[in-house]
């Protein structure tokens, strides 16, 4: 577990959900995404988006300044789940 101020960030491997016998949709990169994402706002959202992609996540979209004001990029984990990089342009 991660803390991120006073929310904490886990994660948790297939074999665990398995094992507590819940139903759900796995996710993989033979797969589309989840409609779900999580999203992290780094200081430098393009340098996060090359240093994801040099360590194992498929770039998706590239850093891009959207029309509301923020640069956001989005890059899929190992596992397939959708990882948005956001940060409002000041």
């Amino acid at each position: 577990m991660e803390g991120l101020g006073k929310t904490t960030l886990g994660f948790s491997q297939f074999e665990l959900i398995q094992s507590l016998k819940v139903d759900f949709q796995p996710s993989d990169l033979k797969s589309k995404p989840l409609g779900v994402q999580i999203s992290f706002e780094p200081d430098d959202v393009a340098a996060a988006y090359q240093h994801a992609c040099k360590n194992g996540a498929l770039g998706v979209k590239p850093p891009e300044v959207m029309p509301w004001g923020w640069q956001c990029a989005f890059v899929r984990d190992p596992n397939g789940f959708l990882v948005e990089l956001a940060k409002e342009c000041k």
